[in-house]
């Protein structure tokens, strides 16, 4: 497990951080953890007295326990929801899904803080994301409400909007639309990019899907030489910051099927994808495109 050091925590001490972080922590488990070198950064252990500065990776045991800890301490950041729907905000390095490698996921998160609400229902994500993309996510409540909404998204009712920073300059605008190896056999998979702003040696695009298959905007762009920044499974040579790729999804659209009402949500770019843009050289001289308004 690995967390990333905000700019509000910078200088605390170690142990100052894991008791904001993990509040329901007990102080010895907390001490235990440190005099066993199990908190590290880059590799290095660390002491109760350590100070972290913005933007270190800390690396912490990934239990049980810790899981259960950190689940508690960060409750789900909702954006919307109503009788039938709930839309939850999904950090980078975050899964949807509970799997073998990754016990802390969304989904559970949200439905332990659910319960704790008392609500009278069990709800599952008729979408997915990227363990490393952020934005949102829409879950259905309940076995009628998750069934209904998976016709809206098989359908493709669901439209998403997505900020991805690239290598090199792509065209002005283009489509994504070439059919996909899915288990074997293809599936079409439908998508179109506009670029709105260009730096030395990367470009930031505006993505829309219709589709929703397994790293479908990831592929599309590797496709055509212009993989994702931080994208070392499809050969990015740009490198990663705060340990995620520069993919985000920034809006989710779809018309509710009960109430028949335009259902839009829009999610800006995290800190640390702000951080990155800043960070690059230059732009070249020329005028941002329509579209540029989703970066605030």
């Amino acid at each position: 497990m690995k967390w990333f050091v905000s700019k509000e925590e910078d200088g605390l001490s170690l142990l100052d951080w894991l008791q904001m972080r993990l509040p329901d922590a007990p102080d010895g488990y907390l001490g235990q953890l440190i005099r066993s070198g199990r908190v590290r950064l880059t590799g290095i252990p660390l002491t109760r007295q350590s100070r972290l500065a913005c933007g270190d990776q800390i690396e912490l045991p990934d239990s049980q326990r810790m899981q259960r800890l950190s689940a508690a301490a960060k409750p789900c950041q909702i954006l919307a929801q109503n009788e039938k729907w709930i839309i939850v905000n999904k950090p980078a390095g975050l899964p949807v899904h509970r799997s073998a490698q990754h016990l802390d996921n969304l989904t559970d998160r949200l439905q332990d803080q659910l319960i704790r609400e008392k609500a009278p229902f069990r709800v599952a994500p008729v979408q997915r994301l990227d363990i490393g993309t952020s934005g949102p996510v829409l879950f259905g409540k309940g076995r009628k409400a998750i069934g209904e909404l998976g016709k809206l998204v098989m359908g493709q009712g669901l439209d998403k909007l997505y900020l991805a920073l690239v290598e090199g300059h792509p065209a002005a605008e283009g489509p994504l639309e070439n059919p996909l190896e899915i288990n074997g056999k293809l599936k079409a998979a439908a998508g179109h990019f506009r670029t709105l702003r260009r730096w030395r040696n990367c470009s930031l695009l505006l993505v829309r899907i219709t589709t929703g298959r397994k790293h479908q905007i990831r592929r599309h762009l590797a496709e055509l030489g212009h993989p994702i920044a931080g994208d070392r499974r499809y050969r990015s040579s740009l490198p990663a910051f705060s340990g995620r790729l520069f993919l985000h999804q920034c809006l989710l659209h779809f018309v509710d099927p009960w109430l028949h009402s335009d259902i839009k949500i829009t999610q800006p770019l995290p800190q640390e994808l702000r951080s990155w843009l800043m960070g690059l050289e230059p732009e070249l001289p020329e005028q941002r495109r329509p579209g540029a308004e989703m970066l605030k």
